[in-house]
């Protein structure tokens, strides 16, 4: 889109740079309009995806917890079983040093009775760190657990809302995209390189406006200063001009207006 286009002289069925502004900010005020509709969900949708995403971080998160309980569980089963033995084998051996008979086969059941001591010592200290443990990720898993319930009825009632809103809104929704959709047919009719210079300009910002009018002799867009030349030329409707610093297409505010008190009334007969 060039920084002006001309089209002064009009023949039998020609377009003018009138009607072609009036056409191409209607298709502007229905996106204003669609765009406060997504609005009034505000950030619903998003917290919703954040809740959900959350809620399966938790539960990666206790699938992790749980598999490690397990595993030390079954750890300390086994420490549990080798004690047993120990004291079994402990068992064996003190009631066979009570029959030695020489000094050197005492000796050696003794030091035998020793290290067996030693051993069940060493499983019970294994047996209290393992439940130690276990115990701390058991108070891990309930925490998750609990993390988990609380945030799953945050979700609930998000979605709820989320939905509340989407049924107020979905039936107007429908109505301006189907509005929208005979809006850009009209344009591309008419002439495709305006509308697809009024979706590269729209793209390029947040507020997704690329048709404005003047706000205190500066663009409706970027709020830079208009000479009063150019907004006197803007207003004779014969050239599309274009901001020189944003390159939002300039519309006057009396046309403008017209145009959307066209929609309004569109959109009356649509609520009635």
């Amino acid at each position: 889109m060039t920084t002006q286009e001309t089209t002064k002289e009009t023949k039998a069925g020609q377009v003018t740079v009138e009607q072609k502004l009036r056409l191409i900010y209607k298709v502007q005020v229905i996106d204003s309009r669609l765009a406060e509709v997504e609005n009034l969900k505000g950030e619903l949708p998003l917290e919703v995806r954040d809740l959900r995403d959350e809620i399966e971080g938790l539960y990666k998160r206790l699938e992790k917890l749980t598999e490690e309980k397990k595993r030390l569980e079954k750890e300390l089963s086994n420490e549990q079983n080798k004690k047993e033995e120990l004291k079994i084998k402990l068992q064996k051996l003190e009631e066979k040093i009570k029959n030695v008979t020489t000094s050197k086969e005492y000796n050696a059941l003794e030091k035998q009775i020793e290290n067996q001591k030693l051993d069940i010592d060493l499983a019970n200290k294994h047996i209290a760190e393992l439940t130690q443990e276990i115990q701390v990720l058991e108070e891990k898993i309930k925490a998750t657990q609990e993390k988990i319930q609380e945030l799953q009825k945050k979700l609930e009632e998000k979605e709820k809302e989320l939905e509340s809103v989407i049924a107020e809104t979905e039936k107007e929704e429908n109505f301006l995209k189907e509005l929208r959709e005979k809006a850009v047919e009209d344009v591309t009719k008419v002439e495709e390189r305006l509308y697809r210079a009024y979706e590269r300009i729209k793209n390029k910002y947040k507020n997704r406006r690329a048709v404005v009018t003047f706000e205190r002799s500066a663009c409706g867009g970027c709020y830079m200063w208009v000479p009063p030349q150019r907004q006197l030329e803007v207003r004779k409707r014969d050239t599309i001009y274009t901001c020189e610093n944003c390159g939002r297409i300039f519309i006057d505010e009396e046309l403008a207006n017209d145009v959307e008190k066209e929609f309004e009334e569109i959109l009356k007969n649509f609520s009635v």
